[in-house]
């Protein structure tokens, strides 16, 4: 993908930011999972990924979204196709991820 390609896409590089890297067709961030939208007993309905660049990725429903649920609050490594919705708000679907420990 070229650079006008992930201009147009909404995706940037962001060289020499530890937080986020593009990976073929895809894009690497590193962050924090922190839930995102919560319903009237505060349950956690979504998550996303919170870098230390304070970028935010909500992360798309589906099937590695669910299994990230259960690591709220750890270090995660994600990696999937960036969907830009406009007004600084991007959306990730996951296709692989790694919990960081530390």
């Amino acid at each position: 993908m070229t650079t006008d390609e992930k201009q147009q896409n909404g995706i940037s590089n962001h060289l020499g930011d530890k937080s986020a890297s593009v990976r073929g067709s895809g894009i690497s961030v590193k962050g924090i999972i922190l839930p995102a939208e919560l319903d009237w007993n505060f349950n956690t309905t979504s998550i996303m990924v919170s870098t230390d660049q304070e970028e935010e990725y909500l992360l798309a429903r589906g099937a590695k979204e669910r299994e990230l649920f259960d690591h709220i609050r750890e270090s995660v490594r994600v990696t999937g196709t960036v969907m830009d919705k406009g007004e600084g708000q991007k959306i990730i679907d996951v296709t692989d991820y790694e919990v960081i420990d530390y």
